[in-house]
C-alpha cells in the first residue's frame, strides 16, 4: 500500500468550489481508497492504495469529484515520499523559519509548458518575489518577501506562466500534512 496526498485546486476558497470535508472522504471512500482523512478545509486529503499509477489514480478521484460535486476540481496527487523530497528539496529553508506563511508551494496537475521557465524568469524579475522550480519541474516554490496579500503573483497569474493548472499550499500546511504522512506509515510498520 502507498501512502498519498491529494492536493485539491481550489476548494473553499472566497466561497467557491465548497465541498465539506466528510463529504470528500466518503468520495474518497467510494473509490476503494483506504485510510482516508482530510486536513483543513482546503481540500488535503490523505489516504493510501495499492494503486501505483499516480496519473491513472488522479484522473479516477477527478471524474468522480465531478461525478460527486458537479464541478471539476483539478488534483495534484502525490506520494508520501514525493512530498517528503518537496520538503527536504526546500530553497528557501532560512526564510521558512522566520515567517513559513510566506513560503507557498505550488503543485502542478500537468506538464509545464517549454517556454515556462523564461516566464517565470520575467515574473521573478518585476517583483519582490523569489521563485525556483523543483528540480523535477513538479513543484514551484514560491517566497512571498512582504506577504502574499499585496504580491500580484497570484496563483492565476502562475498558472498562466507555467501553462498548467497548480494548487498552492503554504509551507506550514506541508510541514504539517508531512508529519501526519510519516506518522501514517511508521503506525502501518509498528
Amino acid at each position: 500500500m502507498t501512502s498519498y496526498v491529494a492536493f485539491f485546486r481550489a476548494l473553499n476558497v472566497g466561497g467557491h468550489g465548497v465541498v465539506s470535508m466528510p463529504a470528500l472522504r466518503t468520495m474518497h471512500e467510494a473509490l476503494g481508497l483506504q485510510a482516508v482523512s482530510t486536513y483543513i478545509q482546503t481540500g488535503n486529503v490523505l489516504f493510501t492504495s495499492a494503486e501505483g499509477d499516480v496519473s491513472s489514480l488522479a484522473r479516477q478521484i477527478e471524474g468522480r469529484f465531478l461525478q460527486e460535486f458537479g464541478f471539476a476540481s483539478r488534483v495534484a496527487l502525490r506520494r508520501a515520499a514525493d512530498l517528503e523530497e518537496t520538503i527536504r528539496a526546500n530553497p528557501f529553508l532560512q526564510e521558512a523559519e522566520q515567517a513559513p506563511e510566506r513560503l507557498v508551494v505550488l503543485f502542478l496537475v500537468a506538464t509545464l509548458l517549454p517556454e515556462a521557465t523564461t516566464a517565470l524568469q520575467r515574473l521573478a524579475a518585476a517583483g519582490p518575489e523569489q521563485l525556483q522550480l523543483s528540480a523535477h519541474g513538479q513543484e514551484l516554490y514560491v517566497w512571498y518577501a512582504h506577504g502574499i496579500g499585496r504580491s500580484k503573483l497570484t496563483t492565476l497569474a502562475l498558472e498562466r506562466a507555467l501553462g498548467c493548472p497548480a494548487t498552492g499550499r503554504n509551507w506550514k500546511t506541508l510541514l504539517q500534512i508531512g508529519q501526519l504522512l510519516r506518522q501514517r506509515q511508521e503506525g502501518e510498520w509498528a
